[in-house]
């Protein structure tokens, strides 16, 4: 597993207990809390957005020489 995959994963056990805490449990969640919530998921889909963007890209400009020197 990729350590960019690995971060991403990290990001959804918080994001459950948080989803838990709200719906399950009925726990009053601040604006602040979910201003920072977006803020960090926007930053995530970018980022994942920028990485296949790169992994595409970087596919497609390899160049494979079958010349040995």
């Amino acid at each position: 597993m990729a350590f960019s995959t690995l971060g991403f994963v990290q990001y959804i056990g918080p994001t459950i207990m948080l989803l838990l805490s709200v719906f399950v449990f009925k726990e009053s969640v601040s604006s602040t809390l979910l201003v920072g919530f977006a803020l960090i998921w926007t930053a995530l889909v970018i980022y994942a957005v920028a990485s296949v963007r790169g992994t595409k890209v970087t596919k497609v400009n390899v160049h494979h020489d079958k010349t040995y020197v």
